[in-house]
């Protein structure tokens, strides 16, 4: 589980939010609290086109 305010900023995640995130190639950093998951998304569908 992860919570986001409201421009997609992880405001808190819960272990299995990491184990699934490490278990699919996140790097750590993006799962961090105070980092946008918005953001990170964007720049991962930009980077596959």
């Amino acid at each position: 589980m992860a919570v986001f305010d409201e421009q997609g900023v992880i405001l808190y995640v819960n272990r299995s939010w990491i184990s699934f995130g490490q278990s699919n190639g996140l790097d750590s950093d993006d799962q961090r609290i105070g980092r946008s998951y918005c953001n990170r998304g964007e720049m991962g569908i930009a980077n596959m086109a």
